[in-house]
């Protein structure tokens, strides 16, 4: 039965639904008229895009569609009230809305045109709902911090993707200024749904401009970036302020969006990278940590239309939605890089490809790339070198999938070496955890010294220089930093506060995985599932080593990358295609 409500879009015109709101004010009933227009039309009318949380879409509330009553998600219903103009209509775009949700196919077909949506979009509104947030102190904190720093966020543009990390602990202690209430303020409106939203980052990256919506006031979200960036630029140096504590993996993520929108208009953004991200924010069909990108990805790209792989279908169950997108965005780079995710250092389900992008829980916020606190756990290794080193034997991979769906990958590589020790899993803040830890280190270690001289400075490196965002770079005092602290943990005295950043640095790349040794003498950290025989390998295209488990049938699963000083340079795998060492096949499932 046709809906009374939605006539059916042309897709060959590239149509979408504009609302046209009806003036009102307070609790008066939302009223509106859909319209159909061509997306390309110059003579069409200008709108705006609305951006919200959908929250439990359980909860629903009704609009008044030309005489029809419309069901929609009460925060759709909140966020028009809050645009609602009291004196004369308003053009607006909202997903919930504009597109017939009952519809699959033209919700697919609508996803793939929403890139063009909102760039063409005067500007988006976004409906950031704290109830109990005192907005106006969080507007005058963020002016505050701004002016105090206004030259940082400019300085930030022109460093590299890992601008946050080259600073850490190199600057001078700074002090904001705000009063706890202010922090606890401003905590309370950065933690809002809103911004852990997936969809937001294709909003806010592809708007020409996006104004934040709280109560009655508003707020430039490119004062929350650049807010953002200068709590980040450096961390360490926060330490002794009240701001500290806003640096936590929620408000991480707005990091993340702030240096994606930075980043769009200098790079191409690969469909890995974007994936990346994703893993860490909320979707209501879990298909959209995919389609919530493609967009993003189409524009950076400048493709007049997206890959057949990436063209949104929610017919599609979740699986094979991942499935193909992974395999597009590993063929595509032909680098491994996809693996360079928190995912690989907790267990995948034993019927869900090991090598392939994981299909989180709802609720799992284990390790984000961009957090700095106490719950700190996967985070990205060091991006400067390369394992699988410069030659082009191994520095690009053509990955083959092959069975059903393609859930084998086939890839070359060389095996290293067999783990022949490891430790307990570094996994807690408390000193005895430290100390059970550093235990097992040393006994690991020791025995390597004796034999073959392996030397407390690329113990005390390994350490603190395996993944991003530890507090320190790695340096000649690791060897002394890594005698003080064994020297602290093990009389029980608190530690200096010249250690605390490598201390810091030790608790950010440790946390949540092993340290370990290998038969060929190697030392250094890999995933928390690594077990005794498991195989060290170089992969073509991965920048990092990698744990495999044997399987039966010539077969191995992925356990995670590893971080091993000796390899990270790629001297060992140049030296081992020069010497015309056979390339193996790993059949990884």
């Amino acid at each position: 039965m046709a809906s009374p409500i939605y006539r059916p879009l042309d897709p060959s015109k590239k149509e979408i639904r504009h609302l046209h709101l009806r003036p009102g004010i307070g609790a008066q009933d939302l009223a509106a008229s859909l319209v159909h227009v061509e997306l390309s039309d110059p003579k069409a009318a200008a709108y705006e895009t609305i951006s919200y949380a959908w929250g439990d879409a359980s909860r629903r509330a009704t609009l008044d569609i030309d005489g029809h009553i419309l069901s929609v998600p009460q925060t759709a219903a909140a966020a028009l009230r809050c645009m609602r103009l009291p004196d004369r209509d308003r053009v607006l775009w909202i997903d919930s809305i504009c597109i017939n949700q009952a519809d699959i196919g033209e919700r697919g077909s609508q996803v793939a045109m929403m890139a063009d949506v909102y760039t063409r979009a005067v500007c988006t509104l976004a409906h950031v709902d704290v109830p109990e947030c005192d907005f106006d102190l969080v507007v005058s904190s963020i002016a505050a911090v701004r002016s105090q720093c206004e030259h940082e966020p400019s300085s930030l543009r022109d460093l590299d993707p890992h601008a946050a990390v080259e600073g850490f602990g190199g600057t001078s202690p700074l002090s904001l200024g705000l009063g706890d209430t202010a922090v606890i303020a401003l905590q309370q409106f950065l933690e809002a749904a809103w911004f852990r939203r997936l969809w937001v980052l294709q909003e806010t990256t592809l708007s020409k401009r996006t104004i934040l919506h709280c109560g009655s006031g508003t707020l430039e979200l490119d004062h929350v970036f650049e807010f953002v960036e200068i709590l980040f630029q450096d961390p360490m140096r926060l330490v002794a302020d009240n701001s500290f504590s806003l640096l936590d993996e929620k408000i991480g993520t707005i990091f993340q969006a702030s240096r994606m929108a930075r980043r769009f208009h200098e790079h191409a953004l690969s469909l890995q990278g974007l994936k990346s991200v994703s893993d860490f924010r909320d979707v209501t069909d879990d298909r959209d940590h995919v389609y919530a990108l493609v967009g993003v990805y189409q524009k950076s790209n400048k493709l007049s239309k997206l890959p057949p792989d990436l063209i949104p279908d929610y017919t599609q169950d979740i699986s094979s939605v991942y499935l193909r997108a992974c395999q597009f965005a590993m063929t595509e780079s032909q680098i491994l890089d996809v693996w360079n995710t928190s995912r690989l250092f907790s267990p995948d389900p034993e019927n869900w490809p090991s090598w392939a992008w994981r299909i989180r829980n709802g609720d799992d916020l284990e390790g984000t790339h961009f957090t700095y606190s106490k719950k700190s756990s996967g985070r990205i290794l060091r991006g400067d070198r390369r394992a699988c080193g410069s030659s082009k034997v191994l520095r690009y991979t053509r990955p083959v999938f092959y069975g059903e769906r393609g859930q084998v990958l086939s890839i070359q590589g060389y095996p290293i070496a067999l783990t022949t020790g490891i430790t307990c899993v570094f996994d807690g803040l408390g000193d005895a955890v430290l100390s059970a830890f550093l235990s097992q280190v040393m006994d690991l270690f020791l025995p390597l010294q004796q034999s073959v001289g392996a030397t407390l400075q690329l113990l005390g490196t390994t350490l603190v220089a395996a993944w991003n965002f530890t507090a320190r770079e790695p340096g000649d005092a690791d060897a002394d930093d890594l005698l003080d602290l064994l020297r602290s943990v093990g009389t029980g005295s608190d530690v200096s506060s010249q250690l605390t950043p490598y201390l810091t640095s030790l608790r950010l790349a440790c946390m949540h995985r092993r340290f370990f040794t290998t038969l060929a003498d190697h030392m250094g950290l890999g995933p928390s599932q690594l077990e005794f025989g498991d195989v060290i390998v170089i992969l073509a295209g991965c920048t990092w080593p990698v744990a495999l488990r044997r399987c039966p049938g010539q077969r191995y699963r992925l356990l995670g990358a590893c971080y091993i000083g000796e390899l990270m340079s790629g001297d060992i795998a140049d030296s081992l295609v020069e010497e015309g060492t056979r390339l193996m096949q790993f059949s990884i499932i």
